[in-house]
């Protein structure tokens, strides 16, 4: 009996299909794929023709976002292993970098612009299993470039964000005999780059400190 060996990616048909005729050999291949390349679109969402990436769960972190628009292709490398420090120890680490564009679009100004996108998002996540502690380190760096196609003299407009965090977790379970699950939670976090207040890019650092008690019963 043939073994039987399904295929799925991101990218589009003709690279799955390269995979399929590298692993025909092993067993019946079938190749779930895009007809065209849709590597990192699990950030998105879409809004008519323009695509917004977002980085962050937070509502009030939404200008932490890049967008896409037809005709851009942005290939992606997204990394990540878990690894058993000690016994008591977990770490894993995940991180995604990608680097694309090439679409072109018409701004509010009228004029076309040629989109260029990049990110790396790197998090490393720590558990202390004896001490029900848990660590979580995050730097995002995101960029988007838009490049004035076919008017020579303009200028490019590009814009940066960069966030730093750091989130420390503590069971109280552990500390305090509770008949639920008590948990608190330490967010800091260091950014620059566009201002969610102001919406304009600023090379000010800007801090935040949030703190909060969660209980699941």
């Amino acid at each position: 009996m043939r073994n039987k060996i399904t295929v799925v990616g991101g990218g589009n048909v003709g690279a799955s299909a390269a995979i399929n005729l590298a692993m025909k050999e092993l067993g019946d291949v079938l190749v779930v794929a895009p007809d065209s390349p849709q590597s990192g679109m699990g950030h998105a969402i879409t809004v008519g023709d323009t695509l917004r990436l977002f980085f962050s769960e937070d509502f009030f972190d939404s200008e932490e976002s890049l967008f896409l628009v037809r005709g851009d292709k942005l290939p992606e490398l997204r990394v990540g292993f878990q690894h058993k420090v000690s016994p008591n120890i977990v770490a894993k680490l995940d991180s995604s970098i990608a680097s694309g564009g090439g679409g072109q679009f018409l701004g509010s100004d009228g004029l076309p612009y040629k989109n260029q996108v990049r990110y790396m998002v790197t998090s490393l996540d720590t558990k202390f299993l004896g001490t029900s502690t848990g660590i979580f380190v995050a730097f995002h760096h995101l960029q988007q470039q838009l490049d004035p196609a076919g008017f020579p003299g303009q200028s490019s407009t590009q814009t940066d964000f960069e966030r730093l965090q750091l989130i420390v977790n503590q069971n109280l379970n552990v500390l305090l005999n509770l008949a639920s699950d008590w948990a608190v939670q330490l967010n800091m976090e260091l950014s620059r780059g566009v201002d969610p207040t102001t919406r304009l890019a600023s090379d000010t650092i800007r801090r935040r400190i949030l703190g909060g008690i969660a209980v699941k019963f």
